[in-house]
């Protein structure tokens, strides 16, 4: 399939070369100083701490002395000595 589409060619001027007359009456080639300015930018980025709100924390302390009484449980274990001979002939405690 083929089909036509438009288009658009732009040309900004026309150039032409100049003779040696031109140019010397013109005085684009002679000697001189052209000075430009440089200019440069620099990025300076920073933050800052702004006080937005202020929040108050108080706590109440309150000191007091109450009586506990609970039920005490008493356990006791009694341990029994393992003989040093048995140990050394290898006999185990439980034979």
């Amino acid at each position: 399939m083929q089909e036509s589409a438009p288009a658009e060619a732009g040309h900004s001027g026309q150039g032409r070369v100049l003779s040696e007359a031109e140019l010397a009456e013109s005085g684009l080639l002679r000697e001189r100083v052209i000075e430009i300015g440089e200019m440069r930018e620099e990025a300076v980025v920073s933050k800052q701490a702004v006080v937005r709100e202020e929040l108050v924390i108080r706590r109440d302390v309150e000191e007091r002395t109450e009586r506990v009484s609970e039920t005490v449980r008493r356990t006791e274990v009694d341990i029994e000595q393992l003989q040093p001979e048995a140990e050394s002939a290898g006999e185990s405690p439980g034979r």
